[in-house]
């Protein structure tokens, strides 16, 4: 099998070992494991990023590899039964590489937590082998398909099975996410492509296919999608008609990868030949054949406006073609490897090249000349935050490090050592002076922003701590867990000492927040519910109801008196505090932050403002999100709600943070993992974004 990035290759064999190949020079890495017989590999599975190998054995076990070092991470295994076969037939890692999900011959699925090796879920559903297992790009679900002809929906937190759907005559063999995870594609050797309905579990369309169905694919907006099989062709689908648009290559060549342009107007499709076919999608033409590459073309990406498309070879040069003509306008050369991702700069003027994990050459496109060679950060980035004052920025990483910036100068000023393991959460003091870490090793810093020193640490809850929260007065610190989903621990800054313990809710909370006064804090979890406290004595105000799904966000208003909340019902809730009573409802979907204004006039939210009238009565209203900032809503940075800058899908993360005019961008997966990128943007905009 290859990475992800087609720089490595992976092999088993009958002596129970795995050995990790270099593609470009065909030397042997590593060999993993070493076992015999009947405990010889069975599965191998890289990691979306290509720093993790999954080996899954006929012994039940499975083990996760770093791909860089050829060190064993950890080691993973489900319960024996006897009665029933449990050896792994598929795995999968979440995105943000947080949850491992295995499947074993007698149908049953586990659910792992990566940081702890802790066994999260049995899952018990399908009556067959599973084959096939996909996480939602958001990590929120995992799909997994089945010899029983069935596709089962999980949320990926709690390991509930939210839908089976049914409706193929065959073993499921693929199975994908629309990029909005609103849909759900699946194959089947019964040569059928199912379209569903993720909101409303409806099977949408049936595309009927002349072979067995190898792989899925959606464009970028979620309009189309490829199909591969064991045809020479690529059969492009419309998934809003339902009907199959047209058939690519098939003439001589086998086609080895697609890439879909950033509009999904054309698709580039690579051949064995060696050579790069431009399709127009809405009409089924070629445009283009592109001729130069010596060797098998690794990968493609298209500049954000679509004019331009570099391609990276196994000739270990890159190209850079205007779509337009069939013309190489620039070759780079300075590669002492294969390269094996390239991404375009939002402005189309520099190319970055990934040439290992942690090395990237950034090129001018216009020069076609080599600016300057990076070194990478050791270590994914989980989770960025900004000082109140937007002086500093701090983030952590997979590697228990937190790190401090200043944003001016782009200069690190401290790192904090000595988590044991991921830091998943930061905050910062209302005054910036001090910032709160929390890992997956259960023990919370307390550290000195001005000088780095550590000034406390919190022990003594054995669980992983994914929400840290000041009190605006800077003298109380809340937390939570997963392993306690339902408790809340109020700690004293000063001292260190556990004050209160709250609980309530009967799932895991997934927000909380203090009340300006300090006085309240609100807390929304996975039940649907929104719970308020006094602070004071840890007792519980009010339990306000109403939400049909996960509670993301909460925010009070500036004099503590409403309190507003977002949902996975995509809706907006507004609150009465005193009361515990809901005052006002929006429908508005995507809604995961959120704020009151100073004057209660509107809702502040990352889709915009909601706009507050005076009513007495409660409503249920259409969101009406107005302008006023700029924002990042998916793949596109808003001004006054106008579409002003699109980001390709490596500048995307849902680890931003934002103060002001100015943005962070973290990324913890591919080409970028372990980098931050800064958005400034100028009050008096013109037109123009800087980087």
């Amino acid at each position: 099998m290859f990475s992800p990035d087609g720089k490595q290759l992976a092999s088993n064999s009958k002596d129970g070992t795995v050995r990790l190949w270099e593609t470009a020079t065909g030397a042997l890495q590593f060999v993993l494991g070493g076992y015999c017989g009947e405990a010889a590999r069975m599965n191998i599975n890289f990691s979306s990023d290509g720093k993790q190998l999954v080996l899954s054995s006929t012994d039940r076990e499975v083990q996760l590899w770093d791909t860089a070092t050829g060190m064993l991470q950890r080691t993973l295994k489900p319960p024996l039964n006897r009665n029933r076969l449990t050896m792994v037939t598929a795995v999968a890692i979440s995105p943000d590489g947080r949850h491992l999900v295995t499947a074993s011959f007698d149908g049953t699925v586990w659910l792992w937590d990566t940081a702890t090796e802790l066994l999260h879920r049995k899952l018990e559903s399908h009556l067959k082998q599973v084959k096939v297992i996909t996480f939602s790009s958001d990590n929120k679900q995992f799909a997994t398909g089945s010899d029983d002809n069935t596709v089962q929906l999980w949320v990926t937190v709690t390991g509930i099975l939210q839908h089976k759907f049914k409706g193929h005559s065959g073993e499921i063999t693929a199975i994908t996410f629309s990029p909005d995870n609103e849909k759900l594609a699946s194959s089947s050797f019964d040569k059928k492509i199912h379209l569903w309905e993720k909101a409303t579990k409806k099977l949408q369309y049936t595309f009927n296919h002349p072979y067995e169905i190898e792989d899925i694919t959606f464009s970028p907006d979620g309009k189309l999608l490829t199909s591969w099989s064991a045809e020479l062709a690529i059969r492009l689908w419309s998934t809003v008609t339902g009907t199959l648009q047209y058939i690519f290559g098939g003439s001589t060549t086998l086609s080895t990868s697609v890439t879909f342009s950033p509009d999904s107007k054309r698709l580039a499709l690579c051949s064995t030949d060696n050579t790069i076919e431009i399709w127009e999608t809405s009409t089924g033409t070629l445009q283009q054949t592109l001729k130069g590459h010596s060797s098998l073309i690794r990968t493609t990406a298209f500049s954000p406006d679509g004019k331009q498309l570099a391609s990276g070879s196994a000739d270990k040069t890159v190209r850079v073609w205007e779509t337009g003509t069939t013309i190489s306008q620039r070759t780079l050369e300075s590669h002492s490897n294969e390269v094996t991702h390239i991404t375009f700069s939002p402005d189309g003027k520099k190319i970055a090249l990934n040439l290992t994990f942690h090395m990237v050459q950034l090129w001018d496109t216009a020069t076609g000349t080599l600016q300057h060679t990076l070194g990478g950060h050791l270590g994914e980035i989980i989770i960025v935050r900004f000082s109140p004052d937007s002086k500093q920025l701090a983030w952590g990483s997979s590697r228990g490090t937190v790190r401090l910036w200043e944003t001016a100068t782009g200069k690190l000023q401290h790192t904090f050592e000595g988590h044991l393991l991921s830091t998943t959460t930061l905050d910062f003091s209302p005054d910036g002076k001090q910032l709160a870490s929390g890992p997956y090793d259960h023990v919370m810093w307390l550290s000195e922003t001005t000088s780095g020193t550590l000034q406390r640490t919190f022990e003594g809850r054995p669980s992983i701590t994914p929400i840290i929260r000041f009190s605006p007065n800077g003298k109380q610190l809340a937390s939570n867990s997963f392993q306690s989903g339902n408790t809340i621990w109020l700690w004293e800054t000063a001292t260190g000492r556990l004050q209160r313990t709250l609980e309530g809710d009967s799932l895991q909370c997934g927000a909380i927040t203090f009340s300006p006064d300090s006085k309240q804090l609100a807390s929304g979890s996975f039940d649907s519910t929104v719970h308020l406290w006094e602070t004071a004595t840890g007792t519980s105000k009010h339990r306000l109801e109403g939400h049909s799904s996960d509670v993301l966000s909460v925010a009070f208003s500036p004099d503590g008196k409403q309190l507003a909340s977002s949902s996975d019902d995509r809706t907006v809730r507004l609150w009465d505090t005193v009361m515990g009573k809901i005052l006002r409802v929006f429908d508005i979907t995507d809604v995961t932050e959120l704020g009151i204004a100073a004057d209660s006039s509107y809702i502040q939210t990352n889709c915009g403002q909601i706009q507050l009238t005076t009513s007495s009565s409660i409503q249920t209203e259409s969101g009406s999100i107005s302008p006023g900032r700029w924002l990042i809503s998916g793949d596109w940075l808003l001004q006054d709600n106008c579409k002003m800058l699109w980001l390709p899908i490596d500048f995307r993360s849902p680890l931003k943070a934002h103060q002001g005019s100015v943005f962070a961008i973290g990324y913890y997966s591919g080409s970028h993992s372990g980098r931050v990128t800064f958005l400034k943007l100028d009050p008096s905009f013109n037109g123009s974004l800087s980087w």
